[in-house]
């Protein structure tokens, strides 16, 4: 955001621009009607289930004060390239632009729990990557629904901020004035400031993986089954947590959060190995099934190993221990116990199931059994935040007596806990997934501008 935004205004240049509206959500709810709705267009909607809007357009409202885009459906079908340039359609109406709200559009049903819980699923998505004040709701095809059946908007707004939290959101129907709708969305326009959202492949694995990953049906039973397998382990962590020392389950839980990273891995290896899968990400005929497979797991076995990063940065905010950081390259450390002097990254970053911050060895037997270890106490590196080494630390000599310490202000920044820390694939997978972004996104391109 440049100092020249304002709150209902956006200043690009020396061009002034209107507040945009990104509307975002299943097929068939209604994006499009809300657009003729709002910009006075027509045929833009379509009657069927499918998906009738091929890539996002952005049209100024009829009152000339604010712009909304239409984008997609998010669920529509076809191979694995197909969908993900559908997805890429979607994204592209984050990047183009800074944007003042993602508006998530849903149906009326006529129990409102499932609408409740459609919008749920879609905000968990959006917030890893944008503020609160940034997404609001829209309720469509009001006219299928009445009070009589229980369905009233305050009923439906108490239920939604008791699942989600306050959040903007507004109502229509086919019968709504085009005038009432467009005053609505425009205070939704005005709700908050305007930002852009860069696109990244790993941001758009988060955003857009629930739908590119699809597993075929015959595949389903050893998908849930080596999730569980994943969730089993978790389970078990959190029994054995419980009988750790107070004062050795920070230490425990980073140890086992190394471990987990690297068993999720495992999961993924063996369900590929089971059903005879490539273990490849390749942007070819060939790959799209093995790819699609691989995001589909992934993003099963991803947010179970967010929880226990969560867990970890939960303890480690809570942690009274004084940090001090590498003057050569700052890699933040604490000292458990033993001699003053080490060297940066003189820690086992092995092969095998230690970790970095290892005073404690997981392994997993064959039955799926987990054990837990403590195997001695050393220095410990925190973080290594945004470092593009392979292993950790520069390996300079350091004295602890003479290391600088970590500011209140630098610690609370490694402490904030961020979705991003947590891979969505294997390193392994992460320049060939880069590559396959890159070139979906210039065949988007070509379609938008040929």
């Amino acid at each position: 955001m440049g100092s020249s935004q304002t709150q209902g205004e956006i200043m690009t240049g020396s061009s002034r621009s209107l507040p945009r509206l990104i509307l975002t959500g299943s097929c068939g709810r209604g994006k499009s009607t809300i657009v003729e709705k709002a910009a006075g267009k027509e045929g833009l909607a379509s009657a069927t289930n499918s998906s009738h809007t091929r890539c996002s357009r952005e049209f100024p409202s009829q009152c000339l004060r604010f712009v909304v885009v239409d984008t997609p459906g998010s669920t529509a079908r076809g191979n694995f390239e197909a969908r993900a340039k559908n997805s890429m359609h979607i994204a592209t109406a984050f990047c183009d632009k800074a944007f003042n709200s993602v508006v998530i559009v849903v149906a009326a049903e006529h129990r409102f729990e499932n609408t409740i819980q459609e919008v749920e699923d879609s905000v968990a998505i959006f917030r890893n990557h944008i503020p609160n004040q940034n997404i609001c709701i829209c309720v469509t095809h009001m006219d299928r629904v009445s009070a009589e059946h229980g369905w009233t908007k305050s009923a439906f707004l108490k239920a939604l901020t008791e699942d989600i939290g306050l959040m903007p959101c507004i109502f229509c129907g086919l019968t709504t004035p085009n005038e009432d709708l467009c005053e609505d969305l425009l205070k939704l326009a005005c709700n908050s400031a305007p930002l852009v959202v860069k696109p990244s492949s790993d941001k758009f694995l988060d955003l857009f993986g629930h739908h590119l990953g699809k597993c075929k049906v015959k595949l389903l039973n050893s998908m849930e089954k080596h999730v569980g397998l994943f969730e089993d382990v978790i389970s078990q962590f959190l029994k054995l947590f419980n009988q750790v020392e107070a004062n050795l389950k920070p230490e425990a839980v980073f140890a086992f959060q190394s471990f987990a990273k690297q068993h999720m891995d495992e999961c993924q290896t063996n369900f590929m190995a089971e059903n005879n899968l490539a273990d490849e990400i390749r942007l070819d005929n060939d790959r799209h099934e093995a790819m699609s497979h691989v995001i589909a797991l992934r993003y099963k076995l991803r947010p179970i190993l967010i929880s226990v990063f969560k867990l970890a940065y939960m303890l480690q905010k809570q942690a009274d221990t004084e940090f001090r950081k590498c003057p050569h390259c700052g890699l933040v450390w604490t000292r458990i116990s033993g001699c003053p002097d080490t060297r940066c990254g003189n820690v086992d970053w092995g092969n095998d199931d230690t970790t970095p911050f290892a005073t404690f060895r997981f392994w997993v037997d064959g039955q799926n059994k987990l054990y837990m270890k403590n195997a001695g106490r050393r220095v410990v590196p925190l973080q290594n935040r945004g470092s593009t080494r392979n292993g950790i630390g520069c390996g300079a000599p350091l004295n602890w007596d003479i290391m600088p310490l970590v500011t209140s202000a630098e610690l609370s920044s490694l402490r904030e806990f961020k979705v991003e820390d947590v891979p969505f694939l294997q390193d392994k997978h992460q320049k060939d997934w880069q590559n396959c972004f890159g070139e979906l996104w210039n065949l988007v391109a070509l379609e938008r501008h040929p």
